[in-house]
């Protein structure tokens, strides 16, 4: 498909050029008319991963089914599939790495929930390495608030409901600023 088919009846064909070569930002409005136009869903894009290998976003896909339905013999293999071709110098791909590690783990009962407490403050702080004095987070990534959630679940299981509730007004408190 040509750049002129591909943004016929959506955009300029320069503006579309722009946005594919990441020079500018679709607005929503293109956004969901050239998704419905290509066959391309959101998850495509918005995603935990920094890859350009699409069958690694395969992997990491079949990889949540398995951990859903708690099929081990298959995450397991595809959690070390991943571990071996994902480039864990990005922060990114590591958190995300030591996330699922973290949920496979408390969910095959490898793991009680103070060490899943520990292993999900350890994950996020891949990318937030001072998040347990930050007054807020500027934004969130989607990963970041699994992790921000999976603490405060953590801090409730253990009986330190004060400290989850405490997590979660940080995380409102940021969001209320950015309005």
């Amino acid at each position: 498909m040509t750049q002129e088919m591909a943004s016929e009846e959506i955009c300029a064909v320069e503006t579309y050029s722009r946005m594919e070569n990441g020079k500018q930002v679709p607005s929503i409005k293109h956004y969901n008319a050239l998704e419905k136009k290509l066959g391309i869903g959101w998850g495509y894009y918005q995603c935990d991963l920094e890859v350009e290998d699409y069958s690694l976003i395969e992997i990491r896909n079949e990889l949540q089914r398995a951990s859903y339905y708690q099929d081990w013999e298959k995450a397991m293999p595809l959690l070390e599939e991943l571990r071996m071709k994902l480039d864990t110098t990005n922060p990114i791909n590591l958190q995300y790495l030591k996330s699922v590690e973290n949920i496979i783990l408390y969910d095959r009962g490898q793991i009680g929930i103070g060490e899943w407490l520990k292993n999900a403050v350890e994950a996020l702080k891949v990318t937030r390495r001072y998040f347990e004095t930050e007054n807020c987070f500027d934004s969130y990534s989607k990963q970041e608030l699994k992790l921000v959630n999976h603490i405060a679940i953590a801090m409730g299981n253990l009986g330190q409901n004060e400290k989850g509730i405490q997590l979660y007004n940080k995380v409102f408190a940021s969001f209320e600023k950015r309005k």
